[in-house]
């Protein structure tokens, strides 16, 4: 749920992330991930904040180490070969198998949202991020000419397809997406510590510091709208 909120990205995107879709960065704040009618093709990059790649490692080798076959830490699939990364899932079931959108939906957002107490579709986590985005352009924007480039900036992250893209050049654009989306990141976690929507937390079992984070972060999003 974290990539969601962190991304922007469909579920069907994230469940379908693969070790080597995370390993060419290292298992760092990149995330190769599929699009909408790519047909399996990897042709948009995912940009993490820093607390979702330590939530992600630590996922690695806990929770997804326990129902890998093999046994695998973080440390095994940073020396696995491209062609098995490439089909090897990041997020597995109990069974060991790829997770699926049913899958996601009954064994963690209906129980994040009943624990909430909320009723919402997982599509408007996508919504509430593009609000998010283009409500803290202004202020990551220096200028009008910046406003305008990070709005055009804003579509290449969110791999929309447009006729009305940058005239500025594609690889200055490329180039400046990871650190765009950290600002993004940055400016939202900030809005919410703000509002005091993120509260230090006693030390609980992981599952419960999970939902406590889920919860806030349902909160948060239907706060923000």
């Amino acid at each position: 749920m974290h990539i969601l909120f962190d991304t922007g990205c469909r579920v069907h995107e994230a469940c379908e992330i693969t070790i080597g879709d995370w390993q060419h960065s290292h298992f760092g704040r990149e995330i190769r991930a599929i699009n909408k009618g790519s047909f399996g093709v990897r042709t948009k990059n995912l940009y993490l904040s820093d607390r979702t790649v330590k939530i992600l490692r630590k996922y690695v080798d806990t929770e997804r180490y326990v129902v890998d076959k093999h046994g695998r830490k973080l440390r095994d699939l940073m020396n696995m070969p491209a062609p098995m990364a490439h089909e090897t899932p990041l997020f597995l079931t109990s069974i060991n198998t790829r997770f699926s959108e049913d899958y996601f939906r009954s064994h963690f957002w209906s129980p994040a949202l009943l624990k909430a107490g909320i009723k919402l579709r997982i599509h408007q986590i996508r919504h509430w991020y593009v609000t998010m985005a283009i409500k803290n352009l202004k202020d990551i924007s220096k200028s009008e000419e910046e406003l305008e480039k990070n709005r055009h900036i804003l579509r290449l992250l969110m791999s929309w397809k447009s006729d009305m893209l940058s005239v500025y050049d594609h690889s200055i654009q490329y180039a400046d997406l990871p650190n765009f989306a950290n600002q993004l990141h940055n400016k939202m976690e900030e809005k919410i510590k703000s509002e005091n929507l993120i509260t230090q937390k006693t030390k609980k079992s992981d599952s419960k510091d999970q939902d406590s984070e889920m919860t806030l972060m349902l909160n948060e999003m239907l706060w923000s709208n």
